[in-house]
């Protein structure tokens, strides 16, 4: 296993890898933006932390419930909570 984290002498995080979701798309239907930045959940690994963003920076699991019928109104559905 390689560590890609970069640390000072003074243990303070200067730089590490992530993850930016930009865009999505289900059977070419584009996900509204807000829905991304602030919809997502990913939950941090060993904790109880649940953070809503597009930037996946810790390690953990992020879920995206697709519970509708059909790809259409999914997506729908997604973008609806994306503009509250």
């Amino acid at each position: 296993m390689q560590v890609d984290s970069v640390i000072d002498a003074q243990g303070q995080l200067l730089a590490d890898k992530f993850v930016l979701i930009k865009r999505m798309s289900l059977d070419g239907h584009e996900v509204d933006k807000n829905f991304l930045e602030k919809h997502l959940a990913l939950q941090v690994a060993d904790s109880d932390q649940i953070v809503r963003s597009n930037y996946v920076g810790f390690n953990g699991v992020m879920t995206i419930d697709l519970d509708r019928d059909n790809v259409f109104l999914q997506v729908q559905k997604m973008n609806r909570i994306g503009r509250k």
